[in-house]
């Protein structure tokens, strides 16, 4: 199961000189735009945002590397790393990371007039070519009567929903809701909770998982992996930032309407509702559960971090809920500081928050998904 499990949650990366499972070692000066575009790039953002704000640009740069190449089209990923170029003065990879940004859909004009970051390359005569192409471009879809914009709307999701093995309509039951990561899927999520013979635990964790209503949701937005169609949590080709925020809040939104949905229509214990998430999922995780604390008996995060744009105000209200956090102190796709800096926030604040390290990568490790069960018996 394990296995399976990381093969499909995880991305294959090409044979490159650059070690792109490892920003750290790379020299973002050395980089040239053709190198990036070609696992969990979500968390990379996090470590770019706080090297940026420490004013450690090249570091930050290190990881939108990162982030670019594993997502070639991640409009924030890109413009951001053409803004921390512009900081320390390389006109080149400024102008060129900048224009792959617009080529990718980032469209605000206006914004990159007013960037700050580009003060050093302002007046360079590629940087201000570049902007009279932007300008130039602008007004001949304005004169065509474009305009690109994003909205809110319902849509029909699809979900996959296990029954308790002894299910009886006039009781109630338990229930966990599991959500992938990115480029994950509810079918090929499946065999995390059906197939577990194959695990060493197989006999305690199938006894204690046959008394729960077990759903696992698609992500909303489709998200093609090679061989197949996956989904992600967040629109990774946003035109800009605040889209790919909102798309993410949406997603916690839609989160919470699915569970209106499922306790509308099974019998299923109110007071014994878990949230699990795995990677992006358990990003998502957190935004859910931390907005509705009072719905869930307690929220769980495999390979997972917390955003810092939660804010104090937010986890302050929510630190009854109660939380547990697995983290491999291998893994590098979502490295095992972020797991361990989401357990000593919340834990400054006061939360009920158990941390279960292990010894391996980015997956859900049989043990303390056993130790998460335990956990949840407890509540």
């Amino acid at each position: 199961m394990i296995k399976r499990a990381t093969f499909l949650l995880c991305l294959a990366v090409p044979l490159l000189a650059i070690d792109w499972t490892n920003p750290a070692s790379m020299d973002p000066t050395s980089v040239e735009p053709a190198d990036v575009f070609t696992a969990n790039p979500d968390s990379l953002h996090m470590l770019a945002r706080e090297a940026y704000n420490k004013k450690n640009y090249m570091e930050a740069a290190r990881y939108y590397l990162a982030v670019a190449h594993y997502q070639p089209d991640n409009v924030t990923a890109i413009y951001n790393l053409a803004c921390c170029y512009g900081l320390v003065g390389d006109e080149e990879r400024a102008v060129a990371f900048l224009n792959a940004a617009w080529e990718r859909g980032f469209s605000d004009l206006e914004h990159i007039r007013k960037d700050h970051d580009f003060k050093k390359v302002r007046k360079a005569d590629a940087f201000k070519e570049l902007v009279a192409k932007f300008e130039e471009e602008t007004k001949e879809e304005v004169e065509a009567g474009i305009e690109s914009f994003s909205f809110r709307t319902q849509t029909i999701q699809l979900a996959s929903l296990i029954y308790p093995a002894d299910y009886d309509s006039t009781r109630s039951y338990q229930l966990l809701v599991f959500l992938h990561g990115r480029g994950g899927s509810a079918q090929n999520s499946l065999h995390l909770f059906a197939d577990v013979e194959e695990l060493e635990q197989s006999e305690e964790i199938a006894a204690k998982l046959s008394s729960y209503f077990i759903c696992v949701p698609d992500a909303p937005y489709p998200l093609d992996i090679g061989a197949e169609v996956g989904h992600s949590w967040v629109i990774e080709a946003a035109p800009d930032g605040e889209t790919r925020r909102l798309s993410f809040e949406r997603s916690a939104d839609l989160v919470m309407d699915m569970l209106d949905e499922l306790l509308a229509r099974y019998p299923i214990d109110t007071t014994k509702v878990y949230l699990l998430g795995f990677s992006q999922g358990a990003g998502l995780t957190y935004m859910a559960g931390l907005a509705h604390p009072d719905r869930f008996a307690g929220i769980a995060s495999f390979g997972g971090w917390l955003d810092d744009k939660l804010t104090d105000e937010v986890l302050e209200q929510a630190k009854d809920l109660q939380i547990f956090i697995a983290h491999g102190i291998k893994d590098r796709s979502v490295p095992y500081k972020l797991g361990k800096k989401a357990y000593k926030r919340l834990e400054k604040h006061g939360y009920d928050v158990t941390l279960e390290e292990f010894d391996g990568g980015h997956f859900i490790h049989p043990e303390k998904f056993l130790a998460m069960l335990e956990w949840m018996e407890g509540k």
